[in-house]
């Protein structure tokens, strides 16, 4: 198994260290790691670059890029990754102990579509406890901690690019599902996550208008909200 982490940033460089830190634990467990900056101003963007020599580990590509949107960026840092497993991770996450060891685990799971953990916080939605050996079919998964096989990424042809920062995890995980590819919410470890930090720190992002965008793509695109496709899918995967 060759993992490719990636991971799109804007205005990041204080954000990152974190996760770069938590990194290094991993070792030779990552071929790479990709970071994308999605068009933040040139000091930031020359701030992150400065902030990642400080990580020995794993070899790193920085991508400068125009500012496109987290979807448009995660589409193109994959197509540049060597690795046949992707692992997506949020500029405001820690990798934790024993996640690599359990996504190579179950990647051997029969026709494996998405894995994507459960976060550790104490917002809504979050986890305190970790409950080793649950896996939870879902498709309504977040990809701030997720991962798939290179192949399924590219038979799916990627992220939909009609989104913008939002649905199009959930909308991936929907078509590998709908396509033989069970999707799961893993409960072990649990990823500690500092929820949308990003775009907490940058307002300019309009967060708020690019979700209910996205919420309308999502329903114009398949005629039913997430929660009601979710069901769709898992009952036909359950009867197929």
């Amino acid at each position: 198994m060759k993992i490719s982490i990636v991971t799109a940033t804007y205005r990041g460089a204080q954000r990152i260290q974190p996760l770069l830190s938590s990194i290094q634990q991993h070792g030779q467990g990552i071929r790479e790691m990709l970071i994308i900056d999605d068009g933040s101003p040139e000091a930031d963007a020359n701030a992150l670059g400065a902030a990642l020599g400080a990580f020995p580990l794993p070899p790193k590509t920085f991508i400068r890029g125009a500012r496109r949107g987290w979807i448009a960026s995660i589409n193109d840092a994959v197509s540049r990754t060597c690795g046949d497993v992707i692992l997506l991770l949020d500029d405001d996450v820690l990798l934790p102990a024993g996640l690599v060891d359990v996504l190579d685990q179950l990647l051997s799971l029969p026709g494996v579509g998405v894995l994507s953990w459960r976060s550790q916080g104490a917002s809504p939605g979050q986890s305190q406890e970790p409950r080793p050996g649950l896996v939870q079919p879902a498709t309504q998964l977040a990809a701030y901690c997720m991962a798939f096989r290179r192949s399924l990424w590219d038979g799916l042809e990627g992220l939909d690019p009609r989104y913008h920062i939002y649905c199009s995890d959930s909308d991936f995980c929907l078509q590998a599902t709908l396509a033989g590819h069970p999707c799961y919410r893993v409960w072990w470890p649990l990823v500690p996550h500092k929820e949308h930090q990003c775009m907490k720190d940058c307002p300019e992002l309009e967060r708020d208008r690019h979700v209910a965008a996205d919420l309308a793509t999502f329903r114009a695109k398949w005629g039913k909200s997430g929660e009601e496709m979710e069901r769709e899918a898992l009952g036909r995967l359950s009867n197929g």
